[in-house]
């Protein structure tokens, strides 16, 4: 029965199991999918962030083509603009006006700030790569006869990196008004020229990528991602990276997306803003500043806005994400194995503690066929004695026992049989007493007087049986904390059981003597005799309660069971333990030891 029910638990415990692993790969599943799609819209955001503040700048900076031939471009009024409404003003670095001078190398304007003026200036190192691209740009302008189809245009140079305005062409100039030399002179009025914005990278890299990754990319214990972002055209230049990540760990990212681009939607969500609409040609003019001259038409208030920047164009640079476990799968793999690791744990104690379950249960059924057993046995073991002391009671009292010889046998058969009927007695008093008993009582305890003690309630039965008794008591032995009362009734116990199982060998002995032992020094007490000894497979069971050996039972002896599981009790509550062994040739031996008062922690 037994094991069809284990068979039938294994069997549900292994159905759970195979449902814990479909449930948690489907909740696996999902967070992976959760993670990417959390991932994907937190980069979209920031890239969302850092490309509108480009396109800001691009607006706010954005010339007219009927501004670039006057006297001066207001770009004193449009960084004003810039500096008090951009949240991060320090991404523009330096403002520059290039004007083209046909097939020669184009002329450079730089504007200084604190001077609200632009002076001329020398192409720094930096720019040349871009100095080539304008002045190829330019002549190509410049051989083209008509009006454009794109007047303005914005461009990305991602190696500066800058914002460049490419302005085509301008308005034909008045006579007598004043012109910047190089601006438009030798050009007939329409001069190419370019503003550029040079980015402050340095700003990028230390203020605002990290502020964007910090307020898209972080959770709740801190960042989860390394960030990285790298050239779109060589991914093995990096411009950014997160502190104390690698380029190697963005060899396989998990996400890649375009940065820094500019965007037709964009510019036409930033141009409704105030600050942009402050730097519109027709607000200023409305003002009474510089307005659109009535030959350009079509390039008047908001649609040059959108008409300056080209649809469609990739990000310069590309946004890496790796999660810092390595990647997203590991995380997300690291994730699982610990849902199986908790969930599998949880099933291994559940399947315990049905072992447990069916091991208590058989146990408990075990323990109840021997209290059975106990049962049965002290009831014969009761009424044995009984019906001895009744019969020689109705003898005596029939006065069949006429003579003092039959009166004394008589008294003595009763004295005998009442004194079996104590001991049971005692002993199952034993047992209740030593589950209950504490350690308030024990006192310092002379183990010499306890073994002396114990001998002599088991002298007579000594005599009476005819056994040789060896009694060897080692001279000043430590004394013991505990219990004198039950330390001699566990000897007497001992030596009531070499008495009764060895008596055939007609030798018994009782040894005391120094010893150590697992808590230091203490005292070994050994009652060994030569009988017929234990079945070895009795061994290790001797201790337990209600339980009798093989050759107890088929000789018929008389017992309870109890005697030495209480010996056993007893020494354990004294902090020590017992043993048992066979002896050679034949016999038993049975070793209590004791720890000394003094090594032992006392306990209330």
């Amino acid at each position: 029965m037994w094991a069809g029910v284990i068979f039938v638990l294994l069997g549900l415990l292994g159905v759970l199991a195979f449902l814990q692993w479909r449930w948690i790969s489907d909740v696996t599943s999902a967070e992976r999918e959760r993670l990417h799609a959390h991932l994907e819209a937190a980069a979209d955001r920031l890239v969302q962030e850092f490309d509108r503040e480009l396109m800001r700048a691009c607006l706010v900076f954005l010339i007219p083509p009927f501004e670039w031939t006057e006297d001066e471009p207001a770009i004193e009024e449009r960084y004003r603009v810039w500096m008090q409404t951009a949240p991060f003003p320090g991404l523009v670095r330096n403002v520059y006006l290039a004007a083209g001078r046909g097939s020669g190398k184009p002329a450079l304007w730089r504007f200084h700030p604190p001077m609200n003026r632009l002076d001329a200036a020398e192409w720094p190192p930096a720019f040349l790569p871009l100095l080539n691209r304008l002045q190829t740009r330019f002549e190509s302008a410049s051989a083209i006869s008509g009006s454009p189809s794109r007047p303005v245009q914005w461009t990305i140079d991602e190696e500066v990196p800058a914002l460049v305005l490419l302005v085509f062409h301008g308005s034909p100039r008045q006579a007598g008004s004043p012109v910047r030399p190089g601006l438009a002179a030798g050009h007939k009025g329409r001069a190419p020229g370019a503003l550029i914005l040079e980015l402050d990278l340095a700003f990028i890299q230390k203020t605002l990528l990290p502020q964007l990754a910090r307020k898209h990319l972080s959770g709740r214990a801190g960042f989860d991602y390394d960030v990285a972002v790298a050239s779109a055209r060589d991914p093995t230049r990096f411009v950014y990276l997160s502190p104390g990540a690698s380029p190697s760990s963005y060899g396989t990212p998990d996400l890649s997306v375009a940065l820094m681009a500019l965007r037709v939607e964009d510019a036409n969500a930033l141009s409704q803003t105030p600050a942009i609409e402050r730097t519109d040609p027709l607000v200023r003019r409305s003002r009474g500043g510089k307005g659109p001259r009535g030959d350009w038409p079509p390039h008047r208030g908001r649609g040059l806005a959108s008409q300056s920047i080209q649809p469609g164009v990739e990000g310069r640079w590309r946004l890496l994400a790796v999660h810092r476990s390595g990647s997203l799968e590991s995380a997300v793999a690291g994730l699982r194995s610990r849902h199986l690791a908790i969930s599998f744990t949880i099933l291994l104690l559940l399947a315990a503690s049905m072992g447990l379950i069916v091991i208590l249960t058989q146990r408990a059924q075990r323990l109840a066929r021997l209290q059975a057993e106990l049962l049965a046995g002290i009831s014969h073991d009761l009424l044995t004695p009984l019906a001895v002391i009744r019969s020689a009671a109705d003898n005596l009292a029939d006065g069949v026992a006429d003579t003092g010889e039959q009166s004394r046998r008589y008294g003595e058969m009763i004295r005998r049989q009442s004194g079996r009927l104590a001991e049971m007695v005692q002993d199952a008093l034993g047992v209740a007493v030593a589950h209950s008993r504490t350690r308030d009582r024990f006192r310092p305890v002379d183990v010499g007087e306890v073994v002396r003690r114990a001998v002599e309630t088991c002298r007579p039965a000594i005599m009476e049986s005819g056994v040789q008794l060896v009694e060897e008591i080692e001279p000043a032995l430590p004394p013991v904390h505990g219990d004198a009362t039950a330390l001699s009734h566990a000897l007497r116990n001992l030596l009531m059981n070499g008495l009764q199982y060895g008596s055939d060998g007609g030798w018994l002995s009782i040894r005391a003597h120094r010893a150590g032992g697992r808590h230091g020094p203490g005292v070994e007490i050994v009652v060994e005799d030569r009988g017929r000894g234990i079945d070895p497979a009795d061994l290790p069971r001797i201790f337990e309660p209600f339980y009798r050996g093989r050759s107890a039972a088929s000789s018929r002896l008389h017992g309870t069971g109890l005697g030495l599981s209480l010996v056993k009790r007893i020494a354990e509550d004294h902090g020590g333990e017992v043993g048992v062994r066979a002896a050679r040739p034949k016999g038993t031996v049975f070793t209590m030891r004791l720890p000394a008062a003094n090594a032992v922690p006392q306990k209330g």
